[in-house]
């Protein structure tokens, strides 16, 4: 097995003869145990749920506009995505939906 920094090249293997991957980097040899790694930084991400992370200054940014409908022009401000998904959640736990409970949305792509 070969490998080239840059673009990966690859010897006869499990991918046939000489087949570049793209633009990757890997320290090991052996087919199984390829790690691939990025040229970016690490990234790191908050300890807290989406919801808490999102919402957390709502409170402070009320009346700014969260998302507006390209198509209809309808305005969503971040005071009205809290009082939204609050009463979403509320109308699952009335449903007896609980923590750890799977649902799908199918939804429009507008606010």
């Amino acid at each position: 097995m070969r490998f080239k920094i840059g673009f990966l090249e690859r010897s006869k293997g499990f991918l046939g003869n000489s087949r570049k991957l793209g633009k990757c980097f890997s320290t090991e040899e052996t087919p199984r145990n390829i790690i691939l790694k990025s040229t970016y930084p690490s990234l790191t991400f908050p300890s807290q749920n989406l919801h808490d992370f999102i919402l957390q200054d709502a409170d402070l940014w009320s009346d700014i506009p969260a998302q507006v409908c390209g198509m209809t022009g309808r305005v969503l401000t971040f005071g009205g995505v809290k009082q939204l998904s609050r009463q979403f959640g509320s109308g699952l736990l009335d449903l007896g939906l609980g923590v750890g409970d799977k649902i799908a949305l199918v939804l429009p792509n507008c606010p």
